[in-house]
């Protein structure tokens, strides 16, 4: 599995992206993955990205993490 696209965004942030991102799709939709403890952020990317991969998720796929990369 391979992530084509990773964003950190602030509150604000998160939703001027997702009114970008889904403007012009037909699927309307968003996946918010929150991560168990003791779980790293790439593990929580990988995650949410396997698991929108896997539901064929039309939409968005974010997740939220207190963890920070590296």
């Amino acid at each position: 599995m391979t992530l084509l696209d990773l964003k950190e965004v602030d509150g604000v942030g998160f939703f001027d992206l997702t009114k970008r991102e889904l403007k012009g799709r037909p699927a309307k939709e968003i996946f918010v993955f929150i991560h168990g403890y003791n779980t790293s952020f790439e593990d929580a990317a990988r995650r949410t990205g396997q698991l929108a991969y896997d539901l064929k998720f039309p939409g968005l796929a974010f997740f939220f993490s207190l963890a920070f990369p590296g």
